[in-house]
């Protein structure tokens, strides 16, 4: 195996895992897996940011799939009190292009050829966009209520998609029990290395300064956790000075870290949160915790009409990423944060209804 491809270690019991194309994608004793090498922050930091390869430094070296992933426009809208990430503006339409571009970049230095991912829409469509990109065979397991226009794009890639009965979590068990490697955006390391590259590019955005908050839609916790240790590497390399608070935004009856859910609730409503069991929920609450965030949930009915008055105003976004943008709004009316905090909401992806 080529020696730049970096080992994995468990978060848990710290066992050691040689990189190979049949690792797996958890440790035995159930616990996630960790890239052996620390995340390094990188050096500098200067705006404009190309796309997130302008951090290549600090990725382990080797293969390189690219797409243009990164480098994602902030825009003020003062509507909101807040400024939005435009993570829409991704090569697939959604954050997860980060942490695919990272996910097949060891997938490919590993010399895997054959991949298997389990979605709701958005990661299963990057992780096949980038497979593609590297000639890599994939099948994407999806809910057998996933909309039309979501299969049609993953299968455009040319992957395999497979339709499971039931819910996200019927999803992920059969694609579990599957062969191949398993390049699942909530369990493998890398993808949180992707997902870290936002929070470098927001403080590079914002010449060094962090925000005072983000807000934003949480299933299972990849963009959340990403930033977190973002902002961390930052501040322990002594280029931010606090960490900005993280604000989890679910929805009611139907969150991954506010159970017990309501089987009534509406599944096309924002259904990039809907995870029974979050692959590291104890890690993202601890990151919530520690930023001084913490979980705010909101009425799916003002979900929809949030999404609505957001695409009178210009932006078109899937309902999950609505869900941030009216989690900030909830935020003000509760008193949790002030019309004066500086707060950014990414909107995690792009509306596919058409």
């Amino acid at each position: 195996m080529p020696s730049e491809v970096p080992d994995t270690r468990c978060a848990s019991c710290d066992r050691l895992f040689e990189a190979h194309r049949d690792e797996p994608h958890r440790c035995t004793c159930g616990g996630p897996l960790e890239l052996r090498s620390p995340l390094r922050s990188p050096s500098t930091l200067e705006a404009p940011v190309s796309n997130l390869w302008a951090f290549s430094a600090s990725f382990p070296p080797g293969q390189r799939i690219e797409l243009g992933a990164g480098g994602t426009p902030l825009v003020d809208v003062p509507e909101y009190d807040a400024s939005f990430k435009l993570e829409t503006c991704n090569p697939t339409g959604s954050f997860k292009d980060r942490g695919a571009a990272l996910t097949l970049s060891r997938a490919s230095a590993l010399g895997v050829e054959h991949l298997r991912e389990d979605s709701s829409g958005n990661a299963g469509r990057a992780i096949a966009t980038y497979a593609a990109r590297a000639g890599i065979d994939a099948h994407i397991y999806v809910p057998s209520h996933a909309d039309a226009s979501t299969l049609a794009t993953i299968e455009a890639t040319g992957a395999n998609v497979i339709a499971v009965d039931g819910g996200r979590s019927a999803a992920a068990t059969a694609c579990q029990h599957a062969s191949g490697w398993y390049a699942s955006h909530a369990w493998r390391p890398e993808f949180y290395l992707g997902t870290a590259t936002c929070a470098w590019e927001l403080i590079a955005d914002r010449h060094g300064c962090p925000p005072d908050a983000l807000v934003l839609p949480v299933g299972h916790g990849t963009l959340l956790l990403g930033l977190y240790r973002g902002f961390k590497a930052l501040l322990e390399g002594g280029t931010i000075e606090r960490l900005p608070q993280l604000y989890a935004a679910q929805l009611a009856g139907a969150g991954s870290l506010t159970p017990p859910t309501d089987a009534s609730v509406d599944p096309s409503i924002a259904p990039g949160v809907r995870i029974e069991r979050p692959a590291r929920q104890s890690q993202v609450r601890q990151a919530i915790d520690t930023s001084g965030g913490e979980v705010i949930t909101v009425d799916p009915s003002d979900v929809t009409e949030g999404r609505r008055q957001l695409a009178a105003i210009g932006f078109d976004m899937c309902s999950t990423a609505a869900l941030g943008v009216v989690a900030r709004r909830a935020l003000l009316e509760r008193g949790k944060l002030p019309d004066t905090a500086d707060v950014i909401v990414p909107i995690t992806g792009r509306s596919r209804d058409r």
